[in-house]
């Protein structure tokens, strides 16, 4: 993945997070298994409606410290954020079953969520890290 002139490297089971209005170039080295890529795009409208009177997760995602953030999959967040977002693409092939709305919803917040924490818990386990290695 290349971000104007950084290169990154990553896995293929990495997330990456792209604040709206930036781009980025991914390369991919040829592997047994394919590439998956998910997109998701989730506007202000929407992430007001999923907000609560304590957590505005417009403005919290406006907050978030970076413009491209790649949260490695071995973290817990990582893992619980790919197994609920492919549990949220294959609802599309089901028919819908009790609450599929309120379902929906809630697996949607807890993706915004999950993306928010890792994002800024990886920030401090970065840093922890490298103050207890100087």
């Amino acid at each position: 993945m290349h971000q104007e002139d950084d290169n990154i490297v990553c896995t293929m089971e990495d997330l990456i997070f792209i604040k709206p209005g930036n781009k980025v170039k991914l390369e991919y080295r040829k592997n047994k298994y394919p590439l998956e890529v998910y997109v998701l795009y989730i506007g202000g409208e929407l992430l007001r409606k999923l907000s609560d009177e304590e957590t505005r997760l417009d403005e919290a995602f406006d907050f978030v410290p970076y413009q491209v953030k790649i949260v490695h999959s071995e973290t817990e967040s990582a893992m619980l954020i790919k197994n609920i977002s492919k549990k949220l693409y294959s609802m599309n092939n089901e028919p819908p079953k009790f609450a599929h709305s309120l379902y929906e919803k809630s697996l949607l917040t807890m993706i915004l969520v999950l993306a928010l924490r890792s994002s800024v818990q990886d920030d401090v386990q970065i840093k922890t890290k490298k103050k207890n290695t100087l």
